[in-house]
This record gives structure tokens, C-alpha cells and sequence, in this order.
């Protein structure tokens, strides 16, 4: 289960004390008071910076045309195009009939 949803949408506030009042849970519900003070409200508490950088980022990622996603389409077709010079270069050399290499046998670039 993820606690990290409970906790940021859900501020819990029990009262143990209230909840469970029998006499022989007093050592259970200073435990649990602990646990909430100690570990739980320290979550919360950091949670909130956390939660809106994030929110940040997404906008930045997602904006048109200057957010990253608009940007990697650019990268792609750099890279097509950089691969593209790259097996042009390639095949002059390595091209069995044409190459520069033609004639040499393949043993020799395996």
C-alpha cells in the first residue's frame, strides 16, 4: 500500500486514546502516539515541498514547444539524421564490391 498518497491527501489525526480506552492498550497507544509524531507527521511535513516541485517539473516537461517532451522530438530527428551520415561513411568503407576495404576478408574485421 502507498502511504505516501494516504498521507498527502489524507491528514490523519487519530486519537488513539479516544479510539482504543481500555485500560490495557495504554502501552500500545504510547507507542502508536510515537509512531505518528516521530515518523508519520514528519513525512507530511516534507511532503508538501516535495509535492510541488514535482508539480513544477511536470508543467516545465509538458509545456509546447520549450518543455522537454516538445524537445526530445528534436533530438529524434537529429539523431535519424546523424545515423544517416554514419552508414553513409560506413558503407564507403566496409561496402564488400565498393568499399574501401573491398577484397579483404572478412576474417580480418570480425
Amino acid at each position: 500500500m502507498d502511504s505516501t498518497k494516504i498521507l498527502v491527501k489524507v491528514t490523519p489525526s487519530p486519537s488513539f486514546t479516544t479510539r482504543y480506552n481500555d485500560a490495557g492498550c495504554n502501552t500500545w497507544i504510547t507507542k502508536m502516539n510515537n509512531l505518528k509524531t516521530n515518523y508519520y507527521d514528519v513525512k507530511i511535513t516534507n511532503y508538501g515541498p516535495v509535492q510541488t516541485h514535482m508539480e513544477a517539473t511536470k508543467t516545465r516537461f509538458n509545456t509546447a514547444t520549450t518543455g522537454y517532451n516538445a524537445r526530445l522530438t528534436d533530438v529524434g530527428s537529429a539523431f535519424t539524421t546523424i545515423i544517416g551520415a554514419l552508414e553513409g561513411s560506413l558503407t564507403a568503407v566496409f561496402d564488400p564490391q565498393y568499399g574501401l576495404m573491398s577484397g579483404l576478408n572478412c576474417l580480418l574485421l570480425g
